[in-house]
């Protein structure tokens, strides 16, 4: 049988085109991907916020017991039930603070990356008081005024989360503090500074546990393990769902009955493909096992159908059991 030359040079064009289209697809896939030291960067640069986020909570506690800020952060760092990093995780130096006058003070930190082109690659979403650019930054802070006749936590004898969260509000009082959902885990907002503080997946259990009592102002549902994925499922009013292995915070997840929780630019059980879309994070939309699946800043979810109006039933981030 001979083969014909036209349609032996059109197979092999066609082989061309198909492996030119290919090298492009990896190309653009490597130019998008950050490389793994460029997220370490990352992840190292939103440890310090989170630390210096910390401390400025730790400075409002402070003040509301001595009516002063602190003369330095090794004193902070000292005072009962305060778990504190006042250093640099890389080289160890200790953040810089200077006392500026009455309840004004600066704390000022080194940075290896810009927030604002992690933001443009859809990286982690940082509060506008902790912008930075590549090398030393620092910021100006106002402590919290202490309360007429206040007392420390100590002498009234109630509870504290970290020193960062408010005890839970009666019925009749606004929120302390508001908790939305992130690719790495959970992070709370609190009420009236706006500050946050994160419960980052690695976080203990009995910590995790804690802090989700003070910031919801309930006990969990109920406690299950799954013998499948090896993990403990502990379930909270609301509909959040907490993940944990070997007593650390692993995941977490939302059902269609979540209602109250969401990420910081609003997606939420009941979002719709076209708001998912148009929040600011690089979103893959692909037809899995489960579903109408996507992921969109580093959390996952799933959509009721793959129509352009179609609505959010499932979130989660991090370890779960998500059967497939």
């Amino acid at each position: 049988m001979s083969i014909d030359p036209k349609q032996d040079r059109s197979g092999r064009w066609l082989a061309i085109v198909a492996s030119v289209v290919v090298l492009a697809t990896v190309v653009v896939a490597v130019l998008v991907m950050d490389s793994p030291s460029v997220q370490r960067d990352g992840r190292l640069d939103s440890r310090r916020i989170d630390e210096l986020n910390r401390i400025v909570q730790a400075i409002d506690t402070y003040v509301q017991a001595n009516a002063t800020v602190p003369p330095d952060l090794a004193t902070l760092a000292a005072q009962p039930g305060q778990q504190l990093s006042i250093a640099d995780p890389v080289t160890g130096n200790a953040y810089d603070y200077t006392v500026d006058g009455g309840r004004n003070y600066t704390l000022c930190a080194e940075f290896v990356t810009d927030t604002a082109q992690v933001q443009a690659r859809g990286g982690p979403w940082n509060a506008d008081e902790w912008n930075h650019d590549v090398g030393p930054q620092c910021f100006s802070r106002t402590a919290t005024a202490p309360k007429p006749g206040s007392q420390s936590s100590e002498e009234t004898g109630s509870p504290e989360v970290s020193g960062a969260v408010a005890s839970a509000p009666s019925a009749s009082e606004p929120p302390a503090a508001r908790l939305a959902l992130e690719g790495e885990g959970l992070r709370i907002f609190v009420s009236p500074s706006g500050s946050a503080r994160p419960i980052a997946f690695g976080t203990g259990k009995a910590e995790t546990l804690a802090t989700l009592r003070k910031v919801i102002g309930a006990a969990p549902v109920d406690e299950g393990d799954n013998n499948e994925c090896g993990a403990t499922r502990v379930r909270w009013p609301g509909g959040l769902a907490t993940w944990f292995v070997d007593d650390a915070f692993v995941g977490w997840s939302v059902g269609p009955d979540g209602s109250g929780v969401s990420t910081v630019d609003g997606l939420a059980i009941g979002s719709t493909r076209t708001a998912l879309e148009s929040g600011g994070s690089v979103v893959q939309i692909d037809s899995t096992t489960l579903g109408t699946e996507f992921t969109a800043g580093g959390v996952a979810g799933l959509l009721d159908s793959d129509d352009d109006n179609a609505s959010v039933i499932h979130l989660w981030a991090g370890q779960t059991c998500i059967a497939r």
